[in-house]
């Protein structure tokens, strides 16, 4: 089962494992507050009784500490609002808090440097006891993007069957001479 924001800002899939529904949202939020506002009442709406995991860009900067150089960017007052209501309807847990502050994303610059953790991964709770151990970690450093990638890291407990189907990789980055050099330096080959 799956489908997708009416704004594109998320995809969700909903697959089974040892007989439980978990949902899987990925998202990439707005940049504009008042666009992601509306996008956390949006996915508030769709939180029913489950388990989820949420990660992606999230385009905000949650607390204080998640932000080195430029201006105060703490969220605008609704948006926090939203964004709690949609954390609180999930049971929601930032799970890339439990390491030291590890920014995801910066402005490029050398001086004036600014520095954020903009890209998160949360799970409901007790949702860990489905996929064993969830870690995030940020890793491989700015190969493509202006951001790090967030990896989620899991074993899954129980008894998996597997299908047969047709699974489908973005190979875009392959198309390129540069692409597959950026590739072959971020996995060390």
């Amino acid at each position: 089962d799956w489908g997708k924001d009416e704004k594109g800002a998320f995809v969700r899939v909903r697959i089974t494992i040892a007989n439980e529904k978990i949902t899987f949202i990925n998202i990439y939020a707005p940049n504009d507050y008042q666009e992601r506002e509306e996008l956390w009442y949006r996915l508030a709406a769709r939180f029913e009784d489950g388990k989820y995991i949420v990660m992606g860009d999230f385009n905000m900067v949650e607390q204080e500490q998640d932000r080195r150089g430029g201006c105060s960017t703490a969220l605008h007052v609704v948006e926090r609002d939203s964004w709690n209501l949609a954390k609180w309807k999930a049971g929601l847990v930032d799970m890339t808090s439990t390491e030291p502050q590890r920014m995801t994303w910066n402005n490029g610059r050398m001086e004036g440097r600014i520095e954020a953790r903009l890209d998160r991964v949360y799970i409901s709770e007790g949702t860990s006891w489905m996929v064993g151990e969830v870690t995030s970690k940020v890793e491989l450093g700015e190969v493509l993007s202006d951001h790090k990638p967030v990896i989620l890291e899991g074993r899954i407990q129980g008894e998996i069957r597997w299908s047969m189907g047709y699974y489908k990789v973005n190979t875009t980055l392959l198309d390129s001479k540069e692409g597959r050099e950026k590739v072959q330096v971020a996995l060390g080959t």
